[in-house]
This record gives C-alpha cells, structure tokens and sequence, in this order.
C-alpha cells in the first residue's frame, strides 16, 4: 500500500473522511485531495507528524513505511513486567558503577594526596641535604 493509500484509509477509518481529516490537517479539501494520489503523496510527507498527533493510536511505522498494522499494539502485562526488570536491573547496574566511580575518585585524591606529601617532603629533603653537604665541604675545604 503507498503513502497515499494509507492516508486515505486513516481519512475514512479515521477521521470519517478525507474532507474531516483535511480540514483537522489546516487544508482545503480540493488541495488535500490533490494530495492523495500517488504522483503528488510526496506532498502528504510534511503531514505526517501531525496525523500522527491527531491519531495517536495510529502505528508511526504502518504510516510511514507500510509496515505492521495500522494501530499500533499496546503491550502485554507481561511484556510491561519485562521490560520493568530490565529497567530496574538496568539502573542496578547504574547504582553500582556510580558507587564504584565515586569510591575510585576518593582512591584517586588520597593517591594524589599522598604523592603531593612525599613530592613535598623530596624537594625539601634535597634542599636540605644539599645544604647540609655543601656544609660538609665548606668545612673540609678549610681544614
């Protein structure tokens, strides 16, 4: 079925006629029946959106692509509860990454805490044993 095939289904099914789903659409009738024909549907594209928002039971890919049936299928209780247990396991999984980042951080600033203190503690270890051992020469040297 082609674009405009479908569009006139939905007019009828729908909106009871191509006039009443013109007129919803914001379009005279003569312009939107020029529409629904196969050598102008190209013109129905930019319409789309709205029909769907008109019809929101209506299935996105049957409108589009001619694919699956007109109204889109609610699912099942249990395809509901399915797709809860992935979400939920889904956002476990989360909890925990999130947990394992923030305890990786705290590991990363002690780290770094502890390498600013012994970075600290060689420059001033150098200066001071630098002096010291010039010191230790200046003396020898007089002696």
């Amino acid at each position: 079925m082609q674009l405009f095939q479908r569009v006139k289904h939905i007019a009828k099914n729908k909106a009871g006629s191509a006039k009443s789903l013109g007129e919803a659409l914001g379009l005279s009738q003569s312009r939107f029946n020029g529409y629904l024909n196969e050598t102008r549907q190209n013109n129905l594209w930019p319409l789309l959106p709205q029909i769907l928002e008109l019809f929101p039971d209506v299935s996105r890919d049957w409108l589009y692509f001619g694919e699956g049936e007109m109204i889109a299928s609610s699912p099942t209780a249990a395809q509901v509860g399915e797709l809860k247990t992935k979400l939920d396991a889904a956002n476990a999984k989360l909890d925990t990454k999130d947990a394992e980042i923030e305890r990786l951080r705290a590991e990363l600033e002690r780290v770094n805490r502890l390498y600013q203190n012994v970075s600290a503690k060689l420059l001033l270890g150098d200066s001071t044993e630098g002096s010291a051992a010039s010191s230790a020469k200046s003396a020898d040297g007089q002696k």
